[in-house]
């Protein structure tokens, strides 16, 4: 009696489960089959968000990684280039900025 109970329960969690839309689902696995489509869709990253990060090892400040977000990219016109330098986990990180010779025009005016 308690087995069938529990069959009949993990039969409609599954059918529940595949009721859910596409959209709401953890994973997509249509994104993965569709690259492009993903890419063109992608976010651009807010000022204060990194774009990238440069780990680098202490004392010389040797680089060893760089990771790029895939989260966001970068907005035309800007580039994604070193804005700070966090000495506490040892690594550059990047945001997207103006290009520098538009960099020096701004702080101008």
């Amino acid at each position: 009696m308690t087995r069938g109970i529990l069959l009949l329960l993990a039969f409609c969690a599954f059918a529940a489960a595949a009721m859910v839309n596409r959209e709401r689902r953890a994973v997509n696995t249509e994104d993965q089959q569709e690259p492009s489509l993903l890419t063109s869709q992608r976010l651009i990253c807010e000022p204060q968000t990194p774009c990238a990060w440069s780990i680098y090892k202490p004392g010389p400040k040797y680089l060893t990684l760089n990771l790029t977000n895939t989260y966001c990219v970068c907005a035309t016109g800007t580039v994604c280039q070193i804005h700070e330098d966090d000495t506490s986990v040892n690594a550059y990180i990047h945001r997207c900025r103006p290009p520098p010779q538009e960099e020096a025009e701004y702080s101008e005016r």
